[in-house]
């Protein structure tokens, strides 16, 4: 958790924003985003011991012989709701996954990424990355299910009257940044009702924390519009479409993001694998090459 001064300053922010609610958000083992909701009265006990649950049915953790688990709050993720009213506003804290020993939970991916983050520090390397979130919005039925009737038939980079989701675009990307995350650029991409939102590089366990909370303001802006985004990998047809190399008369909804190695406190532009008397970087090239095996 963060220091006892970080806790203290979430309770001022509490206290000054009116705050009543605070969800307590963690994801289970698929990266679909979960919480426990406390009311402010609970949040100092929470803040400084966590708080105890039944875990059992959350998605790998019902199979594993310890259910009950302890929400350790991260006082650092704390952030007010923009979109809920401000008189009894609601905030959340994302959350780690701990065990009531006390110990992480081997399968929380925040424990996991932040233990890989701390051995690569502790060999001189910071890991960053900008995601290039793509998303579909789909219409809904006259009892508000989703359906698979795409909201508009735009392609890739139209404007309005063609893209018909400016605004649900735009209220996402100032929702976003009023929240702190940083975005870096917003368009229609290729398939119809298909767009993109690129999120600016940072840290790589603050980008996990602003890729799934990017998902849930998206979901929650585009039903503000009466829309349903999906981030599955959907393809749609269209007979707009022009046959391309990526989709070949189809459009897939891809989850692209760029990986940046860089040397603890390097000098600007200096990566691990650079050698200082010139720009080629055999050890990029053989990076990259053992990705691309993986994958």
């Amino acid at each position: 958790m963060g220091s006892k001064q970080t806790q203290l300053e979430v309770l001022e922010r509490v206290q000054e924003n009116n705050v009543k609610f605070v969800r307590l958000q963690f994801t289970d083992i698929f990266g679909a985003l979960k919480n426990v909701a406390i009311t402010v009265e609970d949040l100092p006990r929470v803040l400084e011991e966590g708080m105890l649950f039944d875990a059992s049915a959350v998605g790998g953790i019902a199979c594993h012989l310890q259910s009950d688990m302890v929400l350790r709050p991260d006082p650092t993720t704390f952030v007010v709701f923009p979109w809920r009213p401000r008189d009894g506003a609601v905030a959340r804290l994302l959350c780690d996954l701990h065990t009531p020993e006390g110990q992480p939970f081997p399968l929380c991916s925040r424990w996991v990424l932040r233990r890989v983050l701390e051995e690569a520090c502790g060999q001189g390397i910071r890991f960053l990355v900008a995601a290039e979130a793509e998303f579909f919005l789909f219409q809904l039925d006259d009892r508000g299910h989703p359906t698979t009737v795409t909201h508009d038939l735009a392609s890739f980079c139209d404007l309005t009257p063609v893209d018909l989701g400016e605004n649900a675009r735009r209220d996402m990307v100032l929702t976003l940044q009023e929240m702190g995350i940083g975005t870096a650029s917003s368009h229609h991409e290729l398939g119809p009702g298909q767009h993109e939102i690129a999120l600016r590089l940072t840290e790589a366990l603050q980008a996990a924390d602003q890729l799934v909370t990017f998902k849930f303001v998206v979901r929650t802006i585009a039903q503000r519009h009466g829309l349903h985004a999906s981030f599955m990998p959907t393809f749609v047809r269209s007979k707009r479409f022009r046959p391309q190399p990526r989709v070949a008369g189809l459009a897939g909804g891809p989850q692209p993001s760029m990986g940046s190695l860089w040397r603890v406190g390097a000098e600007c532009g200096r990566t691990p694998f650079c050698r200082r008397d010139t720009e080629a970087c055999s050890g990029c090239d053989r990076l990259d090459q053992s990705l691309g095996e993986l994958l």
